[in-house]
């Protein structure tokens, strides 16, 4: 993401005071600065699928989770487009999503993530009743 920064981050940077395309451009590329494609779509795969919110700071702790399990993990499942026919606008038009094919290991890393965050959440209370 360094090269990215350096090659357009900085130039847009310069230039979005008086460009509105380039403005939108650079809030994008600082928005993907944390998160992918990749992981937006396995975050909306999950709301779609299991009901499962989270919360950007949820799913910024999830994707180091993630990489630390293995970096690879973009490459467990492929996507596709899907219309979501139960939200559509006025005009008809359902919203869309690139959503991952194969959550299921996705789904299953959540899980476990959760329950990690759960254990170390409990072991952190745990040990401040013990020092008063």
């Amino acid at each position: 993401m360094k090269e990215c920064e350096t090659r357009i981050l900085i130039p847009l940077k310069v230039i979005h005071t008086d460009n509105r395309c380039a403005t939108r451009a650079l809030s994008h590329l600082e928005y993907m600065k944390e998160e992918s494609w990749f992981d937006i779509s396995i975050k909306d795969t999950l709301e779609l699928k299991y009901k499962i919110r989270l919360s950007r700071r949820e799913m910024l702790g999830f994707v180091e989770y993630l990489i630390s399990k293995d970096p690879a993990y973009p490459n467990w499942s492929q996507t596709e487009w899907y219309k979501d026919w139960s939200d559509v606008n006025e005009h008809g038009v359902p919203q869309q999503y690139i959503i991952v094919k194969n959550i299921e290991p996705f789904y299953k890393a959540y899980l476990e993530y959760k329950a990690k965050n759960k254990q170390e959440t409990d072991e952190k209370h745990r040990s401040g009743f013990e020092q008063r």
